[in-house]
């Protein structure tokens, strides 16, 4: 029983990782921020540098942080700053309260 779920772990993580890192969502939420919140191109372009700077920031002591403690309590938490990015995403309205969600919805990527 034991060997049979670690056979199936590869196939889940990769599928994981796969949906995590397809970043669906931020085609369409990049036109919203712009239509309904009123950001500038300059603005959203530079939300989407902080985005990739915490991506790459965060992925080696993410790997570090993942043979410490472990890959299933790293992706849990990884797991839980992405639903609370997204969260915070619902009642966003401004420059601001879209620049500290995606500080924590990239922080899951990279775990």
């Amino acid at each position: 029983m034991y060997t049979r779920s670690l056979t199936h772990n590869p196939l889940l993580l990769c599928a994981y990782h796969g949906l995590v890192m397809a970043l669906f969502p931020f085609a369409i939420i990049t036109l919203l921020w712009k239509d309904q919140f009123g950001l500038p191109m300059t603005e959203l372009m530079i939300l989407q540098a902080v985005f990739g700077v915490v991506v790459a920031a965060l992925e080696f002591p993410s790997g570090y942080v993942a043979d410490r403690l472990g890959y299933r309590p790293t992706l849990l938490g990884a797991a839980i700053f992405s639903v609370l990015g997204w969260s915070v995403y619902l009642v966003a309205s401004d420059f601001w309260t879209v620049a500290l969600p995606s500080i924590a919805v990239s922080r899951s990527r990279v775990a």
